[in-house]
């Protein structure tokens, strides 16, 4: 019974560990990342429906920085890593590689 509870408590501590919010320096460089593909992707004048859906990603990303967990931001800027360099495929915008390449590493380090 003792193990059984160790155990339960041990599972919990790490969920909660995984549950925590960004720091303040991570959300600062989220925000920083971000920021880079809203405006390579602002800049671009063809099929307004792609940069729309880019941008709009963008925007549900920065919204989670300091509220969500640590997981579901970090799902939100890989989201925002592919929209990114589909994006930059479609929109013709090479601008948009490298920043969500940015986005991309940043989210593999949380």
């Amino acid at each position: 019974m003792r193990r059984l509870t160790v155990t339960i408590a041990a599972i919990l501590a790490c969920n909660l560990a995984y549950a925590d919010t960004l720091t303040i320096d991570q959300a600062m460089n989220a925000r920083r990342a971000l920021d880079a593909v809203q405006a390579a992707g602002a800049h671009v004048n063809a099929k307004p429906d792609v940069r729309a859906w880019l941008l709009d990603q963008v925007t549900t990303a920065r919204s989670a920085l300091e509220t969500a967990p640590r997981g579901d931001v970090k799902q939100r800027l890989l989201d925002v890593a592919i929209r990114a360099r589909v994006a930059g495929m479609l929109l013709d915008a090479p601008a948009l590689v490298p920043a969500a390449a940015i986005v991309d590493s940043l989210a593999h380090g949380l």
